[in-house]
């Protein structure tokens, strides 16, 4: 079994503020971060994997030099995680796929990232 857990972008005058973050862990107990007062964004879930620095990975970051266990690789791209139709993917993969990423940042902290 795996932490159920999600992250809410805070945002104040439409830029982003922090994170709080909310879930199950693995003793069954819920936890929850303090309330702020700035405007919620949509809830992002952990996928249960983290990245090749030991950061976990959540649905809307962005990450970069991806390989995929098959030996094909996205180098020098950014690419965001998302949740679709019961998986999670990056690019035009599916999660599962990836043998090794690095998160830089997400889609509310640095939507420049983005291309």
């Amino acid at each position: 079994m795996r932490e159920i857990k999600f992250r809410r972008p805070i945002l104040k005058e439409k830029e982003f503020y922090r994170y709080e973050y909310w879930g199950v862990n693995l003793s069954g107990a819920l936890f929850l971060s303090p309330s702020s007062d700035g405007v919620y964004g949509s809830d992002e879930q952990f996928t249960g994997l983290s990245d090749k620095n030991g950061k976990d990975i959540y649905e809307g970051d962005v990450v970069t030099n991806v390989k995929f266990k098959d030996g094909s690789d996205y180098n020098n791209v950014n690419l965001h995680i998302y949740y679709e139709n019961a998986h999670f993917g990056v690019g035009m993969a599916n999660l599962s796929d990836v043998k090794e990423l690095e998160v830089i940042g997400s889609m509310y902290e640095n939507p420049d990232l983005i291309q």
